[in-house]
């Protein structure tokens, strides 16, 4: 093999700490960072694909750093330490705003640096490549060289398709509706069924996805 397989975590700016896989080519201060999709999404669990990326990145002398970001699964619970104070934290799509990928990947990179890398490269699967755009909007200043963006995903424009098309009245009350609940300090309780059929997700998710002048409305092909 030309690369080593190492299971390990890493802490979030926010001091959550994320699951990750890393593959350390035998000879490089390079590496990139695979930045996966949304709903039921989980590295851990792809480990064919996760594989061959590891494998024949390491080939060109590049190592691969892997990770379930907190948009993994639908939910999921996490550590956060805070001065020694250790506490359980809920997450997974249904919680999360794209936003915070900025604490995500910022923490792999830094992860990374105290390994002894120095040069950083992003590739972004589906929302993962949506993720990407989103962290150089809000930190165009970065220490990452290059972006590799596949598939790059329309959530806006297909929840709005799945849910909202044949009723958009229905689209502008939800819209309402879960800028009351975030107002009322309720954004991480899940909306009721009869909002959205397909998947639980709270209030502040659904509104993070589904805002056409929001962060996630980045490729909008529909």
């Amino acid at each position: 093999m030309n690369y080593f397989l190492e299971l390990t975590e890493f802490e979030t700016l926010d001091h959550l700490t994320l699951p990750a896989l890393l593959y350390r080519s035998k000879k490089s201060d390079k590496a990139a960072i695979y930045i996966h999709g949304n709903g039921s999404s989980s590295v851990l669990y792809d480990s064919t694909k996760m594989n061959l990326f590891g494998s024949k990145l390491a080939l060109e002398g590049i190592s691969f750093l892997t990770f379930n970001n907190r948009g993994a699964s639908w939910f999921m619970k996490l550590n956060r330490k805070i001065n020694q104070i250790e506490e359980r934290v809920v997450y997974g799509m249904a919680y999360e705003l794209i936003k915070e990928c900025v604490m995500d990947i910022d923490g792999a990179i830094a992860f990374l640096k105290k390994r002894g890398y120095r040069e950083f490269y992003l590739i972004g699967v589906s929302t993962g490549a949506n993720k990407i755009v989103v962290y150089h909007r809000y930190k165009p200043k970065n220490e990452v060289a290059k972006y590799i963006l596949l598939s790059g995903g329309d959530d806006t424009g297909l929840y709005y398709d799945m849910e909202f098309k044949k009723n958009r009245k229905k689209f502008f009350a939800a819209l309402e509706k879960c800028k009351e609940a975030i107002r009322k300090g309720h954004g991480r309780s899940l909306v009721p069924k009869y909002m959205v059929r397909e998947q639980p997700i709270s209030y502040q998710s659904l509104y993070d996805t589904i805002n056409p002048d929001g962060d996630y409305n980045i490729f909008p092909f529909n």
